[in-house]
């Protein structure tokens, strides 16, 4: 082999070997590490609920949780005050909603990190006694429940069979889950020994073991002022009794978190060994406070917030959501377009399981078929989702989640067979269509499926008997469809300033399919032969348009004006010229009213004034 050739396979070895790195370090870091953390918060806010908020935020900053999940928490005020709390340095956490419903007169309460968690429900369980909490969340495309719970407390076999009662509603409940439901059950248990009842109701085999809770700590005993178990004791913090709490010094177990069996099965929500953690707990401090002399766990100042917030030391444990979505990207992206040069899917067959927002819905055989659209929309990143299922009826805007297979439809890629669909979120903004040319939308693969926009475009062919017309804007002509709505009969030579839709593939030809008839401006006078003409965009809107005025030759007088009408005919806004020595004009209107009040989603007329006039007329849209 000469000096060539061996370079030349070092290099293609090389190039091989980085391959092979960089996905490995794009898998690595695709999964989402999380800390889930329990805290009884002490009757909060009591009496001097804004005396102790400093005190939390100290353990928060510290402990650094994504998911908090408090007990003993009076009323909607104090959960604001904990929210803003975990907020101090940004809005980085959200909460589940108040429900107060047992005779303790305190709930749960859970807090979660934005970035990394999305609350899809919440519930109660009812028991005899103190009712547990029920959240549903979202991580990384991974379901999760959590399960807060706050026993009866105190020693005694009466008290005893309390728990047990209270366990055997929640043992129950989960046994009905479906199996392979992965949960979390954490809170302040009350728990003496692991021999009580209650204990071994979660952790029993029975014969239906979906609900079957293990214990993260392997370290199971009598832990009532028990010497030997010192380091994973929680209660109490404070030798001395005060603020409603108890007194004692660290001596019990009473936090704990439990998980199902079904987490460690190498998918979805996976614990990371060893790091469950009695924060503030060095192991040093049995039967005395936690900042009593020097705490080897935590600095002084941590350790004094942990004394005075609250009489328990928070718990936690560090979970990985284990990254097992498939990307609209990954299943249409190809380079290889097959036998019948349709550019089939790599994934054709296979049962993915992938998520998106809503780009566009209709109504066909009595169930809603729709497309979606990863967040950032472009190229590659749409697909067409056939569902046959009447409940699952999604709407512009919801981040839905589902698993279903990928097939080839005649050419065109698609989902279908549905076995589960979730809507994460409602009334998320729409990807902004990608601007591309006709001859585009007419050659071009990797626009199936996504929301696009092409402009200045004159029709060519008027509707055949199915509804297909075509516009060409210079590059090429291409198809448009009536596949969400019929469409309004057009002529030869008709101008539309833009038009927006979702690219589909059928009968060997793309094609382009507005979704209302708000997808073709035709108010929007841009006369190519004008040397004046109004451009407003983005049309649709959320928040904010720009008004481009293209005078040309023109000199506009300084009473020219733009006036901005709702559906009403009333004035919203008004912007007056105040130098008519310009070829363009921009103008940024920010969604508010004359009174800076930002208006309400609907239809508004854009309309330039000119010699008192009216010369130019503009419909837009605004969303949400």
């Amino acid at each position: 082999m000469n000096q060539d050739k061996l370079l030349k396979n070092t290099m293609k070895k090389l190039k091989f070997t980085l391959f092979l790195i960089l996905l490995l370090i794009s898998n690595l870091y695709s999964d989402t590490n999380f800390r889930v953390m329990t805290y009884n918060a002490l009757k909060f806010p009591g009496e001097n609920g804004a005396g102790r908020l400093s005190h939390f935020q100290t353990v928060f900053e510290a402990s650094e949780p994504d998911i908090l999940i408090t007990q003993e928490i009076e009323n909607e005020n104090g959960a604001d005050m904990l929210l803003t709390t975990l907020n101090t340095n940004g809005i980085e956490y959200a909460r589940a909603e108040f429900v107060l419903t047992d005779t303790f007169y305190t709930a749960n309460m859970l807090f979660y990190k934005i970035s990394k968690a999305s609350l899809i429900s919440q519930d109660i369980i009812e028991t005899p006694r103190r009712d547990i909490a029920e959240y549903v969340i979202f991580i990384d495309g991974n379901p999760i429940r959590f399960y807060s719970c706050h026993l009866k407390s105190s020693q005694g076999t009466e008290n005893e069979q309390k728990r047990l009662e209270e366990i055997t509603c929640l043992r129950n409940h989960l046994n009905n889950l479906e199996e392979g439901t992965e949960f979390i059950i954490v809170g302040d248990m009350n728990f003496y020994t692991s021999s009580e009842p209650a204990y071994q109701k979660i952790i029993a085999d029975e014969g239906n073991n979906i609900g079957r809770g293990q214990d993260l700590s392997n370290q199971v005993g009598n832990w009532h002022d028990n010497y030997s178990f010192r380091e994973v004791h929680s209660q109490s913090s404070r030798v001395n009794q005060f603020g409603g709490g108890v007194g004692g010094g660290l001596d019990d177990r009473f936090d704990f978190i439990f998980t199902s069996y079904e987490i460690n099965n190498d998918s979805g929500i996976e614990y990371i060994d060893s790091s469950l953690t009695y924060f503030g707990n060095d192991g040093n401090h049995f039967n005395q406070s936690v900042n009593y002399s020097t705490n080897s766990a935590v600095p002084d100042s941590v350790a004094d917030a942990l004394y005075y917030a609250s009489d328990h030391l928070p718990v936690f444990a560090d979970f990985v959501s284990l990254d097992t979505l498939c990307s609209i990207y990954d299943i249409q992206y190809t380079i290889d377009p097959g036998p019948s040069n349709t550019y089939p899917s790599l994934l054709e067959g296979e049962i993915i399981t992938t998520s998106g927002i809503v780009t566009g819905t209709y109504e066909k055989y009595g169930s809603t078929k729709f497309y979606i659209s990863e967040l950032e929309g472009g190229e590659w990143k749409g697909i067409f989702v056939y569902n046959t299922n009447s409940s699952y009826s999604p709407t512009l805007g919801d981040e839905v989640q589902l698993t279903a297979e990928v097939y080839e439809y005649y050419g065109m890629t698609e989902i279908i067979n549905l076995t589960s669909f979730t809507i994460s979120s409602q009334a998320n903004p729409i990807p902004e269509p990608l601007e591309v040319s006709t001859n585009d939308v007419a050659t071009q693969e990797s626009l199936e499926g996504v929301l696009i926009k092409v402009s200045d475009v004159i029709v060519t062919q008027v509707q055949n008997p199915y509804g297909e017309w075509y516009v060409d804007d210079g590059t090429g002509e291409c198809q448009i469809d009536d596949v969400f709505c019929p469409l309004e009969p057009v002529e030869v030579g008709q101008y539309f300033v833009s038009i927006i839709g979702i690219v589909n593939y059928s009968f060997g030809e793309y094609d382009l399919n507005p979704r209302s008839g708000d997808n073709l401006p035709t108010d929007e006078i841009h006369n190519p032969d004008s040397q004046l003409s109004l451009i407003v965009k983005p049309n649709p809107f959320y928040n904010k348009i720009q008004i481009e005025l293209v005078k040309g030759n023109y000199n506009l007088p300084k009473s020219s004006k733009i006036n901005i009408y709702n559906i009403k005919g009333q004035l919203i806004k008004q912007f007056k010229m105040q130098n008519a020595k310009y070829k363009m004009k921009i103008i940024e209107w920010d969604g508010k009213d004359k009174l800076g009040h930002i208006v309400e989603s609907g239809i508004y007329l854009i309309q330039l004034i000119y010699d008192n006039k009216n010369i130019k007329i503009q419909k837009v849209v605004k969303l949400y």
